[in-house]
C-alpha cells in the first residue's frame, strides 16, 4: 500500500475471504483496522449494509472509498496501486430487494435499475427492502408487519 493510504478495514466478508484479504494487505505492507476510525483509508466489503451502526454506513459518512475484494486481488496481481474506481461497489451491491406487487413496465424499470446498481431481486421472505407502488399497497403493510423496510419506487433514478 502506498504511504499515507490509511489502514484497511473489512466488513461483511466470509471468514475465508477475510483471511485472504488480511494476508493480501499484510503482504503488500498495509495496515489493518477492526473498526472504521480516523486512520482508515479504505473499506473492503462484499455488500452494502442498511444497518445504521454498520462499518459500511460509517465509511459512507466519512466518505471513504468502499471497494470489493477484487481491488486487493488486482493490486496483488499487478504489484502496484490500481485505479480504485472499477472496484468501488455499486450503491445497492448485494442488497435483497422485493418488487412488491409491481408489474409491467414499472417492474421492468425497477428490476433493471436495481440490478444495475448491484441489488438482487428476492421474494418477500428473503428481501431487505420492498419496493411497492404506494404506501397503501398490501405488500407495504406486510413488509412493515415483519420488519422489512418498504418504500415506493420514487428514488429509482438516484441509483
Amino acid at each position: 500500500f502506498p504511504p499515507g493510504a490509511g489502514a484497511v478495514c473489512f466488513s461483511g466478508l466470509q471468514p475465508w475471504e477475510r483471511a485472504r484479504c488480511t494476508n493480501l494487505v499484510r503482504w503488500m505492507g498495509g495496515r489493518l483496522a477492526e473498526e472504521v476510525s480516523s486512520d482508515v483509508g479504505t473499506l473492503v466489503t462484499s455488500r452494502v449494509s442498511l444497518l445504521p451502526t454498520s462499518k459500511y454506513q460509517a465509511a459512507l459518512e466519512r466518505r471513504l472509498p468502499i471497494v470489493r475484494i477484487d481491488f486487493l486481488e488486482s493490486m496483488w496481481r499487478t504489484k502496484a496501486m490500481v485505479d480504485m474506481q472499477p472496484h468501488v461497489i455499486p450503491p445497492l451491491f448485494g442488497l435483497g430487494i422485493c418488487c412488491g406487487g409491481l408489474q409491467g413496465a414499472l417492474f421492468d424499470q425497477l428490476r433493471t435499475s436495481a440490478t444495475g446498481a448491484g441489488a438482487v431481486i428476492q421474494p418477500l421472505d428473503r428481501a431487505e427492502v420492498v419496493i411497492v407502488k404506494d404506501i397503501f399497497a398490501p405488500m407495504y403493510v406486510d413488509a412493515q408487519r415483519i420488519g422489512i423496510l418498504a418504500a415506493p419506487p420514487g428514488g429509482l433514478g438516484r441509483w
